[in-house]
């Protein structure tokens, strides 16, 4: 077969696991024909774009953006139906559900590897793994602990801070350089992108959580005193 004409490879999708729920919360009023960017008024253009990109590799929309019958079961008019969400997610990742490892034991950088081996790379790789544990535990998927604690949220942070960078919306999670953030807009950067504390985790979680949590004070009193002394 002429590779020319072969279909493009589909990656994991990296947007914002929130940014598409609300979108699939748009369709409860009826699912079109067809998905296109006219039907995604209050998003980005680069959310658009990312939305379409994760209902083709979900298998909600075929390469035409027309919708097929599983979008037609996501999407009723009480929601999302959890149950297709579920069925839906696992087969999209087959990498990680027919690896033989359950899901519960696989660590940040167990998958990793997995997604880099699917084709995520550089830093999308990241977002990809914070779009699958979103929608793992949207459908009461079991993670393994220390997943659920620091080592999204911490590495996110680090890279803002690093970068100097700032998200411009709750709901897209785009980023873009900022203007000239102040110190409440550096503490809701790393507190939006902190897991919420539970208080039904076991007391290994807590435990960690707030040694999490106590690094990122840490962080940010460095990166604040740092910015005082610059000014100075």
């Amino acid at each position: 077969m002429d590779e020319k004409n072969e279909p493009k490879k589909l990656t994991p999708p990296y947007i914002s696991f929130k940014t598409f729920l609300n979108f699939l919360d748009q369709l409860k009023v009826g699912i079109p024909h067809r998905i296109d960017r006219t039907v995604m008024g209050k998003f980005s253009g680069t959310a658009r774009t990312q939305i379409l990109t994760t209902l083709k590799y979900l298998q909600l929309i075929n390469p035409d953006d027309t919708s097929t019958e599983k979008l037609q079961k996501l999407v009723t008019a009480d929601g999302i139906n959890k149950n297709s969400l579920k069925e839906i997610i696992i087969a999209a990742y087959p990498f990680i559900f027919e690896n033989g490892v359950e899901l519960s034991r696989m660590s940040l950088g167990h998958l990793k590897d997995l997604f880099e081996k699917a084709g995520a790379s550089g830093g999308t790789t990241r977002k990809s793994i914070a779009f699958f544990v979103a929608a793992a535990k949207e459908i009461g998927l079991e993670l393994y602990p220390r997943l659920k604690m620091t080592g999204l949220s911490r590495g996110v942070v680090k890279k803002a801070k690093k970068s100097g960078l700032e998200k411009t919306g709750a709901d897209d999670g785009e980023l873009k350089q900022p203007t000239r953030r102040t110190s409440l807009e550096e503490i809701q950067l790393w507190l939006s992108v902190f897991p919420k504390f539970d208080p039904s985790w076991s007391d290994e979680i807590k435990k960690s959580w707030f040694e999490g949590f106590r690094d990122l004070r840490k962080d940010f009193k460095q990166e604040s005193d740092k910015g005082k002394e610059e000014s100075q």
